[in-house]
């Protein structure tokens, strides 16, 4: 999704890219995967159990598992989720929020947060019969924990930190635009299948590892060589004394 968004910034808007890039041979390629997005929860669950060739052999010849894969499918999961806590009036509170502080740290569930946390009491309430983990929905998750108005408060500094990570992306340093973009990434795209705690910890970990390798960058670039640079010249010295036959 990063590299996406990075080569994709020469085009005004999604259909110059399509006009431009699209060919009818990418076609069976764009619907297996699409395929693959469709069916890849049932065969996962399916291959642990009876092997990957004989899930695969059952999802397509028959058609209860079809089903099961519509219902299981993420995009349509997440908005079911909405849809429950919206009928059924749902409000949990903030109290759960708490946890989302500890994020931050590198095992949050030491403390008794984990990031899964939100997803357990809706799945626990709202979808008890439901075996396997649904995918989160962030803005069902501040919608039933803050409301309207704690929904709007976020809105505005999504906005804000899209911004930030924009702007980070066009740096010419190549950690700092690496940073920006994939923090893009999360917060354009994989934020809408995540909660707040998940995003945050995702986040957290593009940061460590940025703070990671800009050290070892110093360490190399700032330490190592200087001494090596100190080293060239004294061999430059001890060269420039040679004779010239021997240069």
């Amino acid at each position: 999704i990063a590299l996406l968004i990075h080569w994709s910034r020469g085009y005004k808007n999604p259909w110059q890219i399509i006009k431009r890039n699209f060919k009818f041979r990418y076609l069976a390629i764009i619907l297996l995967l699409v395929f693959y997005i469709f069916l890849y929860k049932p065969l996962f669950g399916l291959s642990k159990h009876i092997g990957v060739s004989q899930a695969i052999e059952l999802v397509l010849t028959d058609p209860s598992y079809l089903r099961r894969s519509l219902y299981s499918f993420e995009p349509i999961g997440i908005q079911l989720k909405l849809n429950e806590m919206i009928i059924a009036d749902y409000f949990i509170g903030p109290a759960h929020l708490m946890g989302v502080i500890y994020q931050i740290f590198p095992n949050p569930s030491s403390y008794g947060y984990p990031s899964s946390l939100f997803h357990q009491i809706i799945q626990r309430d709202l979808f008890p019969n439901v075996k396997y983990g649904m995918a989160y929905n962030i803005w069902a998750e501040l919608l039933v924990s803050v409301g309207w108005w704690g929904l709007l408060v976020f809105l505005i500094i999504w906005n804000l930190l899209l911004t930030f990570f924009e702007q980070l992306s066009y740096s010419s340093r190549l950690s700092i635009k690496s940073l920006g973009l994939l923090g893009c990434a999360y917060l354009c795209f994989y934020i809408h299948r995540n909660s707040l705690a998940t995003e945050i910890a995702f986040i957290k970990y593009i940061l460590y590892v940025t703070i990671l390798f800009s050290i070892i960058h110093f360490i190399v670039f700032n330490l190592f060589s200087k001494n090596t640079y100190k080293q060239l010249n004294v061999n430059k010295n001890n060269v420039d004394s040679y004779p010239s036959n021997d240069k």
